[in-house]
């Protein structure tokens, strides 16, 4: 997982333009850049956006901390 880790990037950056590289904390991989957190889910990231058919998935899975943060209650 630590060597996938340096190739991953925040999708939200990369719409931007910008090259924001996520780091581990926890069970989820954190962008320092926009704040945006990707479970990860039996050591598989959880990179889905918005559009993604499991993005439900992505929201179940974050910490409840980020969670209300980004959707609310």
């Amino acid at each position: 997982m630590v060597k996938l880790i340096k190739y991953l990037r925040c999708l939200n950056c990369i719409k931007k333009k910008k090259n924001s590289k996520l780091h581990k904390v926890k069970n989820f991989l954190l962008c320092k850049e926009c704040g945006e957190v990707y479970p990860i889910y039996k050591k598989i990231p959880i990179m889905l956006s918005e559009k993604g058919d499991f993005f439900h998935l992505k929201k179940a899975l974050l910490p409840a901390k980020y969670r209300v943060k980004k959707y609310g209650s």
